[in-house]
């Protein structure tokens, strides 16, 4: 069965297209979806020559609005989305790649960008994933299993899905990434993965060149992302691979369809600026400069961003011994940790006492760590401890981030609720007020906190109040994911709704 499609309306087609030719039941297509107007991947699962309706069986799985106007369907291959992935060569004009003394192969936008703005798109070179090879992900996790593999399963499983999919030109391209020179050589855990696949006739895999497996897992665990849906699966791309790391990055990122990297600007960029990103997850950035280039570690340099060469650290702060009213915090120099004087009464910090509160807050460390997040009496109790030492501090954030979580769904807490989302609030304003999802979620959860708490009807006053914070977070989540983006989407209508009743 098929149904001809003449137009496309308002979708935005490849250039040069005026029309497609005819659906058929089961292809692969993008579709309006009604429920915001936006295209989603799908295939086609039944045609209706008469009424022009095609019925979509969604790629999430979704059931509502399926049943979608012909001129809002098209096949997948000519959709060209934020998602779709652009080619090497408008990448390449987009882009620069320099090196650079101390840091090595870095990026470099050409052109003049705006806070939300696409940079590029780009496909990735290989996606290794466990549900499209079983077999080698169950060989490598049999190796793992007779003796641990110090990079895990993973990282080797991704190594060996390399030499089964990757061409010479797209070989080339994952070798042509940094990794340590020293780690090039073959280990023990790659021979034996290797000897596995040779003894159980793991097929495509019987003989592989060690030197070149070795190559490639290293390729991988230095360049390597986490994949957007399978647990276990990893993606590696070409010129993102080349971003440099800054815990303020200047960009930010989100996976596409078909694990395409969407990367846009999170500030305003001239051409020329250095394009960087993240390499922690955005929970470990609100935390100390000790903790961030702690992590960082694993990928083998000492982090000496903007953020981490500040002299002060401001999510480091403690309660003066003086007064106890002010903030003392954290300030590096010549790798040497002492204290500010207090933001209150001016009075410095004793030694002794800096070394005693610097004892403290390790201490604390240990403690989150081990922490179960369900005991909210430990937590209660920890944190109580914790206002007494610290002012303006990541561990009281942490640890009230999960109060806020437990308290929402008590009634009875949930002014307790609405003091805690805002002074986390405060505290990401004060110590990293960039665009990050934990920004915009911290806006969204006090406006969400304010107009579920009270008696209703609510005073239009809340309702005016709640709509300051969503469109806060609208414009933060706009310049994450552009202003038509899922989680921009969802706060503009918040915000919208909010501003009618008030």
């Amino acid at each position: 069965q098929v149904l001809c499609v003449e137009t496309w309306g308002s979708c935005s087609m490849a250039p040069g297209e005026e029309q497609a030719g005819p659906l058929s039941v089961g292809q692969r297509v993008y579709a309006v979806w009604l429920g915001n107007g936006k295209y989603y991947p799908g295939n086609v699962e039944a045609l209706n020559g008469e009424s022009g309706v095609v019925t979509i069986a969604w790629e999430d799985g979704g059931d509502d609005y399926k049943e979608v106007e012909a001129d809002k369907v098209m096949p997948f291959e000519q959709y060209q989305g934020e998602g779709t992935p652009w080619l090497a060569s408008k990448i390449d004009a987009a882009v620069e790649v320099r090196s650079i003394e101390s840091k090595g192969r870095c990026l470099f936008t050409n052109e003049a960008k705006s806070p939300g703005d696409i940079i590029f798109v780009e496909a990735p070179i290989c996606a290794a994933l466990p549900s499209k090879h079983p077999e080698v992900w169950q060989a490598v996790n049999e190796v793992h299993k007779v003796q641990p593999l110090d990079l895990g399963a993973g990282w080797h499983f991704a190594a060996a899905v390399s030499m089964l999919e990757l061409d010479e030109k797209r070989t080339k391209l994952a070798l042509d990434k940094w990794a340590p020179d020293e780690e090039k050589v073959p280990c023990t855990d790659s021979i034996n993965v290797l000897a596995y696949f040779t003894a159980h006739k793991v097929k495509g895999l019987e003989q592989i060149d060690p030197d070149l497996y070795q190559k490639m897992l290293v390729s991988w665990r230095y360049n390597a992302f986490a994949h957007g849906s399978e647990t276990d699966g990893l993606v590696m791309y070409n010129r993102i691979s080349m971003m440099a790391h800054s815990c303020s990055a200047t960009c930010c990122w989100q996976y596409g369809p078909d694990d395409t990297f969407v990367l846009r600007s999170r500030v305003a960029l001239e051409p020329g600026a250095e394009i960087t990103v993240s390499y922690l997850e955005e929970e470990d950035l609100v935390k100390g400069t000790d903790i961030r280039r702690q992590k960082l570690e694993m990928w083998r340099f000492w982090c000496a961003c903007d953020r981490c060469q500040l002299e002060v650290d401001v999510t480091r702060g403690f309660a003066c011994p003086k007064c106890m009213a002010g903030a003392c915090f954290i300030s590096r120099k010549d790798a040497t940790e002492t204290m500010t004087t207090c933001t209150v009464c001016y009075a410095p910090v004793r030694k002794e006492d800096q070394k005693e509160l610097m004892g403290y807050e390790k201490q604390y460390y240990d403690v989150l760590e081990g922490i179960e997040k369900d005991d909210i009496s430990r937590i209660e109790e920890v944190r109580g401890c914790a206002l007494q030492c610290f002012k303006q501090h990541w561990v009281v954030y942490q640890l009230e981030q999960w109060l806020i979580e437990k308290y929402r769904l008590d009634e009875a807490l949930h002014m307790e609720a609405v003091l805690l989302a805002q002074r986390a609030l405060g505290f990401l304003t004060e110590t990293s007020p960039w665009a990050s999802h934990t920004l915009a979620s911290a806006y969204e959860t006090v406006g969400d906190l304010l107009l579920a708490s009270g008696t209703k009807p609510l005073r239009k006053e809340r309702y005016r109040e709640a709509a300051s914070y969503f469109e806060r977070g609208y414009r933060v989540m706009s310049a994450i994911c552009g202003e038509e983006g899922d989680g921009a989407l969802v706060l503009r209508t918040k915000w919208a709704g909010a501003q009618e009743k008030g």
